[in-house]
């Protein structure tokens, strides 16, 4: 459903007209917006970036214990108050419409709250949500990755963290560089923990170019590598791709590189929705031809 396609199409289904603060500051003051999770959907949604219903719910679900209806209630009235907006994609498979469920993201009144009552300065601006109608594919990156963080904080008993869109600083020579993947998620536990940095991929035009774009940084991240805040080891580097044949382009870019593909594993789409966190990680391998293949270990240190 995620997958990048030419000609897709972006439609606003959220509220267009302005809806004044003075409505949330009411609501809050009348403790109708005082439950826990009415806050945590706004900075929920914040941090995802774009974002399904599926997805808040399941974790705003399993971290305050409230139920699916209350949750779809709850997302709504975000919706009303203009907390939170949405969109859809719509787009042409074989002749047939299709459009994506609805995609979550920050609206005006939610910046101002999270602003005004947790005095931090957020990363947003509403030409972020208005990017889905010319960059749509930046959107379709942080729902499938949402994704892979759903199976893992649901499957993964050894899940400990994420951050989504982190900042992570490294040493070049005299200069401080940093990377910005689309998440870094931890499994372990306070005392030991393994890294993963993840980017996502779709096969939009030029994907390949960004890709090579930002792999400079990742090599003098590995090159240079010290024990960091949020990096207390070498991460593997993961990329996830929209299926197989995708992965194996992934992986003929990256061998350009001075990645090593020690360094990677990957995963695609179907992965995600099909296998267990354990058996949803691929690595390559290039046969006696020159040629990529894949396999398929059984991860048991994500069970």
């Amino acid at each position: 459903m995620y997958k990048y396609q030419e000609g897709v199409i972006a439609k606003f289904n959220g509220v267009n007209a302005k809806v004044e603060f003075d409505r949330v500051v009411s609501g809050r003051n009348l403790n109708t917006l005082r439950d826990v999770p009415d806050k945590e959907i706004v900075k929920l949604v914040y941090k995802l970036r774009s974002s399904t219903a599926e997805q808040i719910i399941t974790i705003i679900g399993k971290q305050f214990k409230v139920t699916k209806n209350k949750i779809e209630e709850k997302i709504r009235k975000a919706v009303d108050l203009r907390l939170i907006t949405r969109y859809k994609l719509e787009y042409n498979t074989n002749g047939f419409k299709r459009e994506t469920d609805n995609i979550y993201m920050l609206d005006v009144n939610g910046k101002n709250l999270i602003e005004g009552e947790d005095l931090q300065k957020l990363e947003w601006d509403q030409k972020d949500n208005l990017s889905i109608k010319t960059h749509p594919e930046v959107h379709l990156k942080h729902i499938i990755t949402n994704q892979l963080l759903m199976k893992y904080f649901e499957h993964s008993s050894t899940f400990y963290s994420y951050e989504v869109k982190p900042r992570l600083y490294f040493r070049n020579s005299l200069e401080t560089e940093y990377i910005r993947p689309d998440v870094l998620v931890n499994f372990g536990n306070d005392e030991q923990q393994v890294h993963f940095i993840i980017y996502a991929l779709r096969r939009n035009r030029g994907w390949k170019d960004e890709l090579l774009k930002i792999a400079p940084y990742i090599e003098k991240l590995y090159t240079n590598f010290k024990p960091m805040d949020k990096l207390k080891q070498e991460p593997i580097l993961m990329f996830i791709c929209e299926d197989e044949g995708h992965t194996k382009e992934v992986c003929a870019e990256i061998d350009k590189t001075k990645i090593s593909l020690s360094y990677t594993v990957y995963t695609y789409d179907d992965l995600i929705d099909t296998k267990s966190p354990e058996n949803s990680i691929a690595i390559a391998k290039k046969d006696d031809n020159g040629e990529f293949v894949l396999e398929y270990p059984e991860l048991v240190a994500l069970v």
